[in-house]
Formats: C-alpha cells, structure tokens, sequence
C-alpha cells in the first residue's frame, strides 16, 4: 500500500528529525568540551537562530488537509479528514532546541570563568599564562598513570602548587595552545599536592596521557636515578 503524506504527517516528521539532531547537539556543551570564548561564541549563535525561528513561529496559524491513502490493492483512493495544525510548528521546536543550546554553552562558559577564578585569584593574567614548572622542579619520577614532580628545596611550596592549579585553570578555560611541552596542558588531567614531601602527582587516565606527561616532564627536568639527578643532588645539597 502507498501513503501520500499530508503536510501534517510531514511536519511531524521534521520535528522528530530534529529532537534527533538536538539530541546529537547536545555534545559540545560540556565546559571542557571548548574555550569560554568558544562556547559565548556558539551561545550568541544558537540565540541568533533561535530567535530566527520563533519569529517565524505563528502560535494562530491552522491549516487542514486531508490524509489520502492508494491501495494497491484496489486501486482505489481513500481520504480521511484531519483536524487543524499549526504548520509553523517546527519553529518552535527548532527555537526551544537552539535556546537550550544556547543557555547550556552559556553556563559553561560560566562555569570555566568561575573555575579560573577560583583558582587564579591572585594570579595576573600574564602569571596565569605561564607554565610554573621550568626551573622549580628538581627531578622527577614515573607513575603508572603520569608523573611525580619534586620541588626544589628553598622553593616556595605552596606557591607552586597555587601556580599549577591555576595554570592549570587557565588552559581550561582558554584553550591549551601555545605550551606543547608544559604537563599541566595535558587534558585529563588530576592535581595531587603533598606538601610534606614537597611533590606534585599529575596524573590522567586518557589513552597516551601517561607517556605525554612523563616526555613532557623530562623537557622541564631530569628523571629520578639518572647521573644528571644524583650529580644536581650533591651540588644542590653542598650549597
């Protein structure tokens, strides 16, 4: 049997396909999933089109048409009247999909701002920008999942763990560029700070991570056990 769809019929389908494609949409609004700029970006993009849409929604406008059937069977032709509908209806859909869009990448951006903040209060933006590891780390060590930094003795521990973290805030929230051999700019990234044993763990469970972090460590210092470390080792401690 054939079916010759109605506008109706038609107009349902397009909603359909595009609670789908807002479904698939909703990747990307997760904070680490861009930059702020990236996500204010798409936020005023998806604002725009949505009011696109709702201007052309018409909450008043009603058609009707009929549902006519072939059989192919008998050849003949039968038609059921519909009800009324509004033919505007899939802007609406579309403006409510591109407004939580745009709501979602705005919170996101929001959250990022609040986590810099948090983290970098007391850093200016130029501090914020630097990697805080070349030349405080004395040595380091593999882990199974990263690498553990040992901080110079006479090196202000906390400060290079307040540095770290908001570096590490920084990137998040503006991008990881410019700093290929920096280990904090590793995404996945987890933070553990002993400040008794003067050490940083960075960690990250990302396939690769571990092997990226520790050639990136050995840019900003010497690994654990090797005859550079033992010979800094005697030199730092005769001073």
């Amino acid at each position: 049997m054939t079916y010759m769809l109605s506008h109706k019929v038609a107009a349902v389908i397009a909603a359909l396909s595009m609670l789908t494609l807002a479904s698939c949409g909703a990747a990307g609004t997760k904070p680490d999933d861009m930059t702020v700029d990236a996500h204010r970006a798409h936020a005023a993009s998806a604002g725009a089109a949505a009011a696109k849409h709702g201007e052309k929604y018409d909450s008043k406008a009603r058609t009707a048409d009929p549902v006519a059937v072939s059989s192919d069977v008998t050849g003949g032709v039968v038609e059921w009247p519909v009800t009324n509908y509004n033919p505007t209806d899939h802007h609406l859909v579309q403006a409510q999909r591109l407004n939580k869009a745009a709501i979602a990448h705005a919170a996101a951006a929001a959250a990022l701002e609040k986590f810099e903040a948090g983290e970098c209060g007391k850093f200016p933006s130029t501090t914020r920008a630097m990697c805080p590891l070349r030349g405080p780390i004395s040595y380091w060590e593999p882990l199974a999942n990263g690498v553990r930094l040992h901080v110079r003795e006479g090196v202000a521990m906390a400060a290079v763990a307040a540095h770290t973290r908001c570096h590490f805030a920084f990137g998040r929230a503006h991008g990881r560029t410019g700093m290929p051999d920096c280990p904090i700019y590793v995404g996945d990234l987890e933070i553990k700070v002993d400040a008794g044993a003067r050490t940083l763990d960075l960690t990250a469970t990302a396939t690769g991570a571990a092997a990226e972090l520790q050639r990136r460590a050995a840019t900003h210092a010497v690994r654990k056990g090797t005859t550079t470390q033992h010979s800094h080792s005697k030199h730092h401690h005769a001073h």
